[in-house]
């Protein structure tokens, strides 16, 4: 099928049925299943054609998605159905950028960009663009999305194929940079095998030794061992979501390791080394002890890169089990160690906090009475190393959803004995 003729080239090539998209944008009208057939028909009765009238249901459907992920740029980019799930988060995309800025980039190839979300942020970053992608729609939506912006060109080819063609002119060209994202995905499932993305692990890796310096997206849960030896590996979480890894290689890449990046609900970005070295090292383990009065559990950014053993260290914490994530205050001289506020008001960076009121085994029914006897109405579940389901424990729980007061139960091995803690979240500011 030739581009020019997919449906959405229907939709880009007819102005009013734009018009139309946008002004139902800002009507604010929300999408729902249940009235996307009357409009549907409205449209059809104001004179665009089937095709067309579904096209325009079907972006204002995937605007409404995508805003959450890339603010109010969304409500004038368009999407195919399956971008607003792989498309990289707005503050993400400009992360990514300014890890190009600062090792002085011009241009940035964006190898495979699908819709455009991060050619959009380089864009924006003033760098200069080309963006290479193959599929009809997703290289339709990607013009459209960057037609505002001179400084990038969007390239209907297969980009390995530009790669090779475009090499020898880029030979001496020491400011252009390489950014891939490979397509992680077959036939809507999720491909965990870097051997099996769209380029492959592999070849994206030799893609990017063409460059000076480049970056390669992939899944947080990536298995060490994949990762090239000279890289600069960072996880990233907004609002302690984790969202992604990125490969950082050549000048991007100033020494081995695994870092944290996290940005705030208000946009503010931390990072934390959790490894320095080789990336594909084993990520270090140090004792644990017998949980005191709080539970710490790190960002998962923290977790996945390896970082738990450098948090508890820095901040004089121990995991409750050997290999477990969740983090007590240290003992000294048999007296746990007192929370600490920090200057910005944060009770250890970076992490939940939670005061423990009690620890049982797991038991459904123990559970259950000590719940009643504490009023507690609602409860949030939380587990690491247990096969537990929380759904089936919270029906066994019977709880009482009258009750006025709510709890999180930990579920959690502690020194190897799998226990339930009853526990409430210590906020940010709390006096303790």
């Amino acid at each position: 099928m030739s581009h020019n003729s997919t449906p959405l080239a229907e939709l880009i090539h007819d102005a009013d049925a734009l018009d139309a998209l946008d002004a139902l944008t800002d009507s604010g009208m929300l999408y729902s299943s249940s009235s996307a057939l009357e409009l549907s028909q409205r449209l059809r009765a104001q004179g665009f054609s089937p095709s067309v009238a579904s096209q325009i249901v079907t972006q204002h459907r995937l605007r409404s998605l995508a805003r959450p992920k890339l603010g109010d740029s969304a409500m004038r980019m368009l999407f195919t159905n399956d971008a607003v799930e792989q498309a990289t988060r707005a503050r993400v995309a400009t992360l990514h950028a300014r890890h190009f800025q600062a090792v002085g980039a011009e241009t940035v190839i964006d190898f495979g960009c699908g819709i455009g979300s991060d050619s959009l942020a380089f864009a924006r970053a003033g760098l200069t663009v080309q963006a290479v992608e193959l599929d009809d729609e997703r290289y339709l939506a990607a013009q459209y999305n960057l037609g505002d912006y001179p400084n990038a060109t969007v390239i209907h080819a297969d980009a390995a194929a530009y790669l090779r063609t475009d090499h020898t002119r880029r030979l001496g060209v020491r400011n252009d940079v390489l950014w891939i994202d490979p397509a992680r995905r077959k036939n809507g499932k999720r491909l965990y095998d870097p051997r099996m993305w769209q380029p492959s692990l592999d070849d994206a890796i030799e893609y990017c030794r063409l460059f000076s310096s480049a970056g390669i997206k992939v899944g947080p849960g990536i298995d060490y061992s994949f990762l090239p030896s000279d890289a600069h590996v960072e996880w990233i979480s907004e609002g302690r979501s984790l969202l992604e890894a990125v490969i950082w290689l050549g000048n991007c890449a100033h020494t081995p390791m695994r870092t944290a990046t996290m940005i705030d609900d208000d946009a503010t970005v931390h990072h934390f080394t959790s490894h320095l070295g080789n990336p594909c090292d084993a990520p270090r383990l140090c004792e644990p002890t017998d949980v005191g009065e709080y539970i710490i559990e790190p960002d998962p950014a923290i977790i996945r890169s390896g970082g738990i053993a450098s948090y508890a260290e820095q901040f004089e914490l121990a995991p409750v089990s050997p290999g477990i994530a969740y983090l007590t205050p240290s003992r000294a001289g048999g007296v746990a160690t007192q929370v600490p506020m920090y200057s910005h008001g944060s009770i250890y960076p970076h992490a939940q906090v939670f005061r423990i009121h009690s620890i049982h085994k797991i038991n459904a029914k123990q559970l259950s009475k000590e719940l009643r006897n504490r009023e507690i109405g609602s409860v949030e579940i939380k587990k690491r190393g247990t096969d537990i389901e929380p759904q089936a424990l919270r029906k066994a729980l019977r709880l009482d959803k009258q009750a006025p007061h709510s709890c999180t139960i930990i579920l959690t091995p502690i020194l190897g004995q799998h226990r339930a803690i009853i526990a409430s979240r210590v906020t940010s500011r709390a006096v303790l």
